[in-house]
Protein backbone atom coordinates (compact mmCIF):
# COMPACT_ATOMS: atom_id res chain seq x y z
CA UNK A 1 0.00 0.00 0.00
CA UNK A 2 0.79 3.08 -0.99
CA UNK A 3 -0.80 6.60 0.55
CA UNK A 4 -3.70 4.66 1.83
CA UNK A 5 -3.89 3.01 -2.26
CA UNK A 6 -3.27 -0.75 -2.88
CA UNK A 7 -0.81 -1.27 -6.11
CA UNK A 8 -1.35 -4.20 -7.88
CA UNK A 9 1.43 -5.74 -10.00
CA UNK A 10 4.08 -4.79 -7.88
CA UNK A 11 7.24 -6.61 -8.91
CA UNK A 12 10.66 -7.86 -6.38
CA UNK A 13 13.38 -7.75 -9.09
CA UNK A 14 17.14 -8.92 -7.77
CA UNK A 15 18.15 -8.16 -10.95
CA UNK A 16 17.42 -4.17 -10.57
CA UNK A 17 19.75 -1.92 -9.12
CA UNK A 18 16.96 1.12 -9.02
CA UNK A 19 13.16 1.07 -7.22
CA UNK A 20 11.10 2.14 -10.36
CA UNK A 21 7.95 3.61 -10.58
CA UNK A 22 6.23 4.34 -13.66
CA UNK A 23 4.91 8.36 -14.34
CA UNK A 24 1.78 6.86 -15.01
CA UNK A 25 1.08 5.21 -11.39
CA UNK A 26 2.53 8.18 -9.85
CA UNK A 27 -0.11 10.51 -10.93
CA UNK A 28 -2.98 7.69 -9.86
CA UNK A 29 -1.39 8.12 -5.88
CA UNK A 30 -2.27 11.09 -4.09
CA UNK A 31 1.26 12.24 -3.49
CA UNK A 32 2.16 15.84 -4.62
CA UNK A 33 4.88 15.31 -7.57
CA UNK A 34 6.54 18.31 -6.65
CA UNK A 35 8.48 16.51 -4.07
CA UNK A 36 10.21 14.69 -6.95
CA UNK A 37 14.01 15.25 -7.31
CA UNK A 38 15.48 15.83 -10.29
CA UNK A 39 17.79 12.68 -11.88
CA UNK A 40 20.38 12.54 -14.36
CA UNK A 41 20.40 9.29 -14.29
CA UNK A 42 19.92 7.21 -17.67
CA UNK A 43 19.18 3.53 -16.84
CA UNK A 44 19.89 1.13 -19.86
CA UNK A 45 16.66 -1.73 -20.20
CA UNK A 46 16.87 -5.19 -20.58
CA UNK A 47 16.80 -4.68 -24.29
CA UNK A 48 19.55 -2.74 -24.28
CA UNK A 49 17.83 0.91 -24.67
CA UNK A 50 18.72 3.63 -22.84
CA UNK A 51 15.74 5.41 -20.73
CA UNK A 52 16.04 9.04 -18.97
CA UNK A 53 15.36 8.81 -15.33
CA UNK A 54 12.20 11.96 -14.80
CA UNK A 55 13.25 12.29 -11.02
CA UNK A 56 13.29 10.40 -7.54
CA UNK A 57 10.98 10.71 -4.88
CA UNK A 58 10.28 9.11 -1.51
CA UNK A 59 7.38 6.94 -1.17
CA UNK A 60 5.54 5.71 1.88
CA UNK A 61 5.08 2.10 0.74
CA UNK A 62 3.19 -0.57 3.63
CA UNK A 63 4.76 -4.52 3.01
CA UNK A 64 3.20 -6.56 5.81
CA UNK A 65 2.91 -4.92 8.70
CA UNK A 66 5.88 -2.59 7.96
CA UNK A 67 5.91 1.30 5.83
CA UNK A 68 9.06 1.89 4.54
CA UNK A 69 10.62 5.14 3.12
CA UNK A 70 11.49 4.04 -0.29
CA UNK A 71 13.31 6.09 -2.77
CA UNK A 72 11.92 5.54 -6.27
CA UNK A 73 13.17 6.36 -9.60
CA UNK A 74 10.51 8.02 -11.91
CA UNK A 75 10.32 6.90 -15.56
CA UNK A 76 8.09 7.99 -18.13
CA UNK A 77 7.82 4.14 -19.82
CA UNK A 78 4.77 1.39 -19.63
CA UNK A 79 5.61 -1.61 -17.70
CA UNK A 80 3.35 -4.91 -17.22
CA UNK A 81 3.84 -3.64 -13.10
CA UNK A 82 3.28 -0.75 -11.15
CA UNK A 83 6.14 -0.69 -9.20
CA UNK A 84 9.54 -2.29 -9.27
CA UNK A 85 11.31 -3.21 -5.86
CA UNK A 86 15.42 -3.72 -6.76
CA UNK A 87 18.62 -4.85 -5.50
CA UNK A 88 18.65 -1.24 -2.76
CA UNK A 89 15.09 -2.18 -1.47
CA UNK A 90 15.78 -6.02 -0.99
CA UNK A 91 19.48 -6.13 0.32
CA UNK A 92 18.21 -2.97 2.51
CA UNK A 93 15.23 -5.09 3.93
CA UNK A 94 16.99 -8.48 3.77
CA UNK A 95 14.18 -9.84 2.05
CA UNK A 96 14.33 -13.38 1.23
CA UNK A 97 11.75 -13.24 -2.36
CA UNK A 98 10.64 -16.40 -4.37
CA UNK A 99 9.26 -16.11 -7.72
CA UNK A 100 8.23 -19.97 -7.22
CA UNK A 101 5.95 -19.43 -4.32
CA UNK A 102 5.04 -15.59 -4.75
CA UNK A 103 5.86 -14.93 -1.71
CA UNK A 104 8.77 -12.96 0.28
CA UNK A 105 10.08 -13.36 3.87
CA UNK A 106 11.72 -11.07 5.95
CA UNK A 107 12.94 -10.37 9.66
CA UNK A 108 11.34 -7.30 12.32
CA UNK A 109 12.40 -7.03 15.92
CA UNK A 110 13.20 -10.73 16.15
CA UNK A 111 10.07 -11.72 13.88
CA UNK A 112 9.46 -13.60 10.56
CA UNK A 113 7.11 -11.60 8.38
CA UNK A 114 5.74 -13.44 5.29
CA UNK A 115 4.27 -11.47 2.29
CA UNK A 116 2.16 -13.55 0.08
CA UNK A 117 1.37 -12.33 -3.57
CA UNK A 118 -1.61 -10.09 -4.23
CA UNK A 119 -4.36 -13.38 -4.58
CA UNK A 120 -4.21 -13.21 -0.63
CA UNK A 121 -3.35 -9.49 -0.24
CA UNK A 122 -6.69 -8.63 -1.86
CA UNK A 123 -9.70 -10.51 -0.40
CA UNK A 124 -9.43 -8.86 2.86
CA UNK A 125 -10.90 -4.62 2.50
CA UNK A 126 -10.72 -4.34 -1.93
CA UNK A 127 -14.22 -2.62 -1.42
CA UNK A 128 -13.02 0.06 1.15
CA UNK A 129 -9.60 0.68 0.10
CA UNK A 130 -8.26 2.46 -3.07
CA UNK A 131 -6.92 0.59 -5.56
CA UNK A 132 -3.95 1.24 -8.33
CA UNK A 133 -3.96 -0.63 -11.14
CA UNK A 134 -1.40 -0.15 -13.98
CA UNK A 135 -2.76 0.33 -17.91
Amino acid sequence: MCHGHIMSRVLIENGSSLNVISKSTLAKLPCDGTYMRPSPMVVRAFDESRREVMGEIDLPVQIGPITFEITFHVMDIVPAYSCLLGRRWIHYVGVVPSTLHQKMKYMINDQLVIVSGEGDLLVSNLSTTPYVETT
